[in-house]
């Protein structure tokens, strides 16, 4: 597991350096990051915790980790393309 995610981190550190724009590039990224993190993550084990709890089974918490994981691959195919952009035109910052 530790090798996945500091996977997930070296894509987030480049594609968040092209996705935001040089002058509000720090808070943009860590507002993203931590969000993403406390709606992903942070909840997870009290969500997984509940599932277990309800059903007796660990089916739910199988298919709420599949979901999560749907939620992201499906949010890559409407992430901005950022190549070609110049990282100090505002107009190019999202």
């Amino acid at each position: 597991m530790r090798c996945f995610e500091l996977g997930i981190f070296g894509v987030q550190a480049a594609y968040g350096v092209e996705m935001f724009g040089v002058k509000n590039r720090y808070s943009k990224m860590a507002l993203a990051k931590e969000l993403g993190g406390i709606m992903s993550g942070g909840i997870a084990p009290t969500v997984a915790a509940a599932l277990l709890d309800q059903f007796h089974s660990w089916w739910p918490i199988a298919i709420y980790f599949g979901a999560m994981a749907t939620v992201g691959f499906i949010t890559t195919f409407f992430a901005p393309e950022t190549r070609g952009r110049d990282l100090n035109a505002v107009e190019d910052a999202i």
